[in-house]
């Protein structure tokens, strides 16, 4: 019965016109994040797969990726008579995240892209909404976690410059302010924040000068990236510092 409230009250949060009215729960608000980092997640190895020209692996770790996106609450505890919208740009976001052609055809078409980036930003400006109501109850849970989907937004869009390297797919750049330099300030700015919180119990705050020590080691070539390109440095990099911020997260 709880579950079943939960989702009713999930769905209406997400069609209803007057979403700031009744704030998200904190599970509710974990489960959008997590989401927006499964999102990120799956576009990075969609690039990193381009990039390693139909590596098997990365194409493994891409299909996990989307199976923990399709196993989200946020997706599969909703009622049945839900507005279809949601689910219909989540699966054509999937189908086109599985649809690279670099193994077969030996290049990843341009279409594909645009239209997975196009899902991508619908879906993500939906969840965007469910994130934008007031945090209150578990605040230093949820900055982690957005600090988490901070660092991989910048992975996925720094391997697909890496991936797509002087227009070879004739790809678009980001526009001025959506940059990978823009967004490395701002995790800058998160964790900066982070560590000033006086809340910090010792073990995390270990954790985080851990994760900063890592970061302040990579942000100067995120910085840079239109002079250098060291995709997977910045991969490896930034899967550890995820998986930091996630298990602060869980602490």
């Amino acid at each position: 019965m709880r579950h079943s409230c939960s989702a009713v009250l999930f769905v209406f949060l997400l069609f209803s016109s007057s979403l700031k009215a009744v704030p998200l729960s904190a599970d509710q608000k974990e489960q959008v994040y997590r989401a927006q980092l499964d999102i990120y997640r799956a576009a990075t190895h969609f690039h990193l797969y381009t990039l390693l020209e139909g590596d098997r692996q990365t194409r493994e770790q891409l299909d996990i990726v989307v199976n923990q996106l399709q196993g989200n609450p946020l997706f599969t505890e909703t009622p049945e008579d839900q507005d279809a919208s949601f689910e219909a740009v989540l699966s054509r976001y999937i189908t086109l995240i599985q649809s690279n052609e670099i193994a077969s055809e030996g290049y990843t078409s341009v279409y594909t892209i645009n239209d997975m980036e196009s899902a991508q930003t619908e879906l993500l400006e939906m969840l965007e909404k469910l994130a934008a109501s007031e945090e209150s109850d578990h605040a230093l849970k949820l900055a982690l976690l957005k600090s988490a989907v901070q660092m991989e937004k910048i992975s996925t869009r720094y391997t697909r410059l890496a991936a797509h390297w002087n227009g070879r797919t004739g790809i678009l750049p980001y526009p001025e302010g959506d940059t990978v330099d823009i967004h490395a300030q701002r995790l800058t700015e998160q964790l900066d924040t982070l560590l000033s919180r006086n809340d910090l119990s010792v073990s995390l705050s270990e954790r985080l000068s851990k994760v900063e020590k890592k970061w302040r080691f990579i942000a100067p070539k995120l910085m840079d990236y239109q002079n250098q390109t060291v995709p997977y440095l910045v991969s490896r990099y930034s899967e550890s510092i995820v998986g930091q911020l996630m298990q602060a997260a869980g602490e």
